[in-house]
């Protein structure tokens, strides 16, 4: 008896050699994105520290103008907001949680 081949008329899948370039190719895009992403982040805190820093200042101006002096540093830029100066005291801290020194 003879043997019969038989055809393929569906393709079964993707070759390995496939897989493996749409993985890098989705490793890289994402490698890309990823480094604008914390780019964009970076940038975005540093423009809310600067903000933060021109509240301060603007606080600072407005207690001096009240108090005829700037507060001693015995006293810290938390007496801004006890004074109601700053309405957070979320201001009092950068971007990154650190408090501003003063």
């Amino acid at each position: 008896m003879p043997r019969q081949s038989r055809k393929r008329s569906q393709p079964r899948g993707f070759t390995l050699l496939e897989l493996m370039v749409v993985i890098v190719i989705i490793g890289l895009v994402t490698g890309i994105t990823s480094v604008a992403v914390m780019d964009a982040l970076r940038d975005a805190r540093l423009k809310a520290t600067q903000q933060s820093m021109i509240g301060l200042e603007e606080a600072l101006k407005l207690y001096s103008v009240k108090h005829g002096r700037y507060p001693g540093t015995d006293l810290g830029l938390k007496v801004l907001v006890a004074e109601h100066l700053l309405d957070k005291s979320k201001m009092l801290a950068d971007s990154w949680g650190n408090d501003f020194a003063y």
